[in-house]
């Protein structure tokens, strides 16, 4: 995919984040300063103690904090080098994860997994070919059988990786719908992880605001309709009307226009911030 350059950089956005009213197209690219930020927040917030850092570090928990954010964020870079806008993508799903977990008032150990798993639910397309991950066109059945494994595929590449065990059953099984319909276990309602099933929902909000090369990105009110359609089907009846009501407050600049959370850091403490994400029309997804 060709690099698409805006007039808003995201070290900027963030430098005036506060202005809840601001509509700004960013560039997407997954910058120094992003990469800067995510493993600052990681490692303020992936606190568990580590039997593998080397003496006399093996009894910290900033080094503990800091090498686990350091895979993930590397995790992340490799998604990047292999298709730029998954890895993107990734990061904006993570942001709406987070804004849901706290607005359904999970505990902070239950969000932080959630915000990994986010991050990290899509690290499977790593093992897709380019021809079938980057295709321009609609997928054949074939083809769409192949997109399928990439949970599995996740799973694969993260198993190895101890301290992100608490992650897997999310990135495996994200693309469960509530009713059962959806795969690759065709889990039904309470047997889906719930953070899956919120994960799932993020997912399919931003899927929905991006365009393709065979659809244009969905307007707000449309993407509201779409979850409220699809509430106690393909969505968790608790989780997508907390999506909906986030959605239905925010302001609608326009068509084509995606709300997250753009995030800073203090001190590694997490400072939230709204703004407006413009999926820019010439940056269409192939699938």
């Amino acid at each position: 995919m060709p690099s698409v350059r805006h007039d808003q950089s995201a070290t900027q956005l963030r430098a005036r984040g506060r202005n809840a009213a601001t509509v700004v197209r960013q560039d997407y690219a997954i910058t120094d300063a992003l990469i800067g930020d995510l493993h600052n927040g990681l490692a303020a917030e992936l606190n568990l103690a580590t039997s593998y850092a080397p003496a006399p570090f093996a009894e910290s928990a900033a080094h503990a904090r800091s090498v686990r954010a350091d895979t993930v964020v590397g995790l992340l870079a490799a998604l990047q080098a292999k298709d730029p806008y998954t890895a993107e993508h990734s990061v904006r799903v993570e942001a709406l994860a987070v804004t849901l977990a706290g607005r359904l008032g999970l505990p902070e150990p239950t969000a932080r997994t959630i915000r990994v798993s986010a991050l990290l639910h899509d690290i499977g397309k790593i093992g897709i070919s380019d021809d079938i991950l980057k295709k321009r066109s609609r997928l054949t059945d074939r083809e769409y059988d192949v997109m399928k494994t990439h949970p599995a595929l996740g799973v694969a590449i993260l198993k190895p990786v101890r301290f992100l065990k608490p992650v897997l059953q999310m990135v495996m099984h994200h693309h469960e719908w509530f009713d059962g319909s959806g795969y690759p276990d065709g889990l039904r309602g309470a047997a889906i992880p719930f953070g899956a099933r919120l994960i799932h929902v993020a997912d399919c909000i931003d899927a929905m605001a991006w365009p393709r090369s065979y659809r244009a990105g969905m307007p707000l009110h449309r993407i509201i309709d779409e979850l409220k359609r699809g509430t106690g089907g393909q969505f968790d009846p608790n989780i997508a009307p907390v999506a909906i009501d986030l959605l239905a407050k925010t302001p609608d600049p326009g068509d084509n226009v995606l709300p997250i959370i753009v995030k800073t850091f203090d001190v590694g403490r997490a400072r939230e911030t709204r703004a407006f994400l413009v999926p820019p029309a010439d940056n269409a997804r192939p699938h």
